[in-house]
């Protein structure tokens, strides 16, 4: 079966149409946070920040780094927060400070084990070390965290929509304002869009050695 030029351009205008028709309805993340993943123009990984609608310039992994950190900068490019990995650490344990240095709280992940099978959950904690939540992730049609107080409250949910043609999006929903720092929530986000790049990276290299 022959294609004509015309028609390979038609299929293929028809075909990018119906993947950015479904990227419009599985991958519009919306709330009361939005961070847009960078495509182009970028070193590392980097993200758009907007808090109710406005533009709160940008987080972004730092190029020179003992471990990997995350920059969070607002459109006159001072310094609203900075997260870190710990070096030392069981676990993944991320720590998250103002722009002055002072330490606002952090994400510690928590390591379980049975029946041959290891998984991880994180706690939230405040700047003194206080626990203030945990998290729950789901990944079915996209990516969902939840935020869960001590006391079984929701504090926040932070969706990743399945279809992401363009780049990570997540729409974060603040259910209890003040209860999570912002700046928590975002570097959530910043460092899962990450981990996941990782992945598929680290998968890409699988395949090539395979040929």
């Amino acid at each position: 079966m022959k294609f004509s030029p015309k028609g390979l351009l038609i299929a293929a205008v028809a075909l990018l149409s119906i993947i950015f028709a479904f990227s419009f309805v599985f991958g519009t993340a919306s709330g009361d946070i939005e961070l847009k993943e960078r495509i182009f123009f970028k070193w590392k990984n980097s993200l758009d920040v907007t808090v109710a609608n406005k533009d709160e310039g940008k987080v972004a992994e730092s190029a020179i780094q003992m471990s990997r950190t995350f920059t969070w900068t607002d459109e006159s490019g001072k310094t609203v927060a900075t997260a870190s990995v710990a070096i030392i650490s069981i676990g993944t344990d991320i720590y998250v400070y103002d722009g002055a240095g002072n330490r606002v709280g952090s994400i510690e992940e928590r390591l379980f084990s049975r029946w041959g099978r290891t998984w991880s959950s994180y706690d939230i904690k405040d700047a003194g070390g206080n626990k203030i939540a945990s998290s729950d992730k789901t990944e079915f049609m996209g990516t969902t965290i939840t935020l869960t107080a001590p006391d079984g409250t929701k504090l926040a949910k932070l969706d990743r929509p399945w279809v992401n043609v363009m780049g990570d999006s997540w729409g974060i929903k603040v259910l209890k304002p003040g209860a999570v720092d912002n700046r928590i929530l975002v570097m959530i986000a910043a460092f899962k869009t990450a981990a996941d790049r990782d992945k598929e990276s680290g998968s890409s290299k699988d395949t090539s050695k395979k040929k």
